[in-house]
């Protein structure tokens, strides 16, 4: 995020070098969407946890539907983007005056197959599944709180089931939009000009910013202390009423 922003700032990357610009992809693409693949399976996990939770409650459970698949959704891009940025054989190009020095696909020339497979699995449906999946699991959670006419999943999963609504918000709304202009025009849509194309783009940056306040504002204990900050509430003290001689 620092490179990108001093790069928005000046227009071009100072310093600028080999070293700079593969770190910089590295980090840009096998960082970003190690976060986005990890987004897909607590996705998924949601559902085991709230409507499968007896999957997860011993030790050999845990270890198959939580520590194993998150780890191979959480490797998988950094493994790949560290491949193809620093060992992928190819003579290399960078371009001081183009985000991320345009990026590996512009230094390296990758094969047909390889470029459609990054689209498709990178680019163009991880977002996409994480919208289905998340608006599935409100679905469920309301179809459940009808048809049980009460709200034992609401009450005792809202804390999990905001959280997780806030943090795919942010995902829908800043980097839907860049996965929808990758699909059109990977299938040869005209782009709809270079101003909305970078828009889109930049707006793709902004949920590393987002995240971490998305997340916390659904923790109780910190809403708590920020209302104390703000409107300058006294912590309230439980005082126990001392035991008297009679």
């Amino acid at each position: 995020m620092p490179l990108i922003l001093s790069f928005m700032k000046r227009g071009v990357y100072i310093p600028f070098t080999p070293a700079v610009c593969l770190v910089h992809q590295f980090v840009n693409y096998g960082i970003w969407y190690a976060a986005i693949f990890s987004m897909i399976w607590l996705s998924l996990e949601r559902h085991i946890l709230i409507f499968h939770s007896s999957f997860t409650r011993t030790a050999r459970g845990r270890c198959l539907f939580h520590y194993i698949p998150l780890a191979i959704f959480a490797l998988y891009a950094p493994v790949f983007y560290f491949y193809i940025t620093f060992i992928y054989p190819c003579e290399r190009m960078y371009d001081a005056y183009t985000l991320v020095c345009g990026g590996p696909y512009y230094t390296c020339s990758f094969t047909q197959s390889l470029h459609w497979y990054v689209t498709i699995f990178h680019s163009s449906l991880p977002v996409p599944l994480i919208v289905i999946i998340s608006g599935n699991l409100l679905v469920r959670v309301i179809i459940q709180k009808r048809r049980l006419q009460r709200g034992n999943a609401w009450r005792q999963n809202r804390k999990m089931i905001l959280q997780f609504v806030f943090i795919s918000a942010t995902f829908i709304i800043l980097d839907l939009p860049l996965s929808i202009d990758n699909i059109l025009r990977r299938i040869g849509v005209a782009s709809a000009g270079t101003n909305i194309d970078l828009i889109v783009n930049q707006m793709s940056n902004v949920p590393a910013m987002v995240l971490p306040y998305a997340t916390a504002i659904t923790l109780h204990k910190l809403k708590q202390k920020l209302r104390i900050v703000i409107f300058c509430k006294p912590t309230p003290h439980n005082v126990n009423p001392s035991n008297r001689q009679t």
